[in-house]
């Protein structure tokens, strides 16, 4: 459904702004490519293109204090997850973790990708794909940190759920699955 007219901020509804300019909108979107559709059905801008990825899986967003959208999401044939950012352009894609394990072969990373804020800092959640395991990365300065939170023989991070609560204290959720259970998925919640 199109907002009615009299309802869209005339300074985006004319044209979103892309690196190239505006992009006509597809009458459909190419698979592997993030769009932001902002404001009506005929205002697009590529955030994330390209021919060789398949990009947009378990797509999470959330707005800092001065407006920026921080958005994770996976690239689904190299299997990492990915950030970028939107203020009235695209930011520049980010890979945030790229699956490589000391010692062992590279990990398939990023699914159920679920980010949120630490302060305005950006956090991100997703499951490790060969372990099952959860994994957080933050932002640092100049790249993004992995660090392990839920680890052991269940299968974890199925659909993660990701939010800030009073004080600014994270929470996250998701299924866990728990073959000695049945059935066998229980709600796991953590604060990382």
């Amino acid at each position: 459904m199109s907002p009615d007219p009299a309802d869209v901020d005339p300074s985006i509804a004319s044209a979103v702004p892309f690196l190239e300019g505006p992009v006509p909108p597809p009458a459909v979107p190419s698979r592997g490519r993030l769009w932001s559709h902002l404001a009506s059905d005929t205002s697009y801008a590529e955030l994330h293109g390209g021919a060789t990825g398949d990009r947009g899986m378990w797509a999470s967003a959330v707005v800092d204090s001065a407006g920026t959208i921080h958005i994770a999401y996976q690239d689904a044939i190299g299997d990492q997850p990915l950030y970028t950012t939107w203020n009235d352009a695209p930011g520049v894609p980010e890979v945030v973790d790229d699956g490589q394990r000391a010692g062992d072969r590279t990990h398939p990373v990023g699914a159920g990708a679920a980010i949120y804020l630490v302060g305005d800092a950006p956090a991100i959640a997703y499951q490790d794909g060969l372990t099952a395991d959860v994994y957080v990365a933050t932002r640092g300065a100049a790249s993004w940190t992995p660090t392990a939170l839920s680890t052991g023989p269940l299968i974890d991070g199925i659909s993660i759920g990701a939010t800030t609560g009073p004080g600014g204290v994270p929470y996250l959720a998701w299924d866990r699955l728990d073959p000695a259970l049945s059935p066998p998925h229980t709600l796991a919640v953590e604060n990382p």
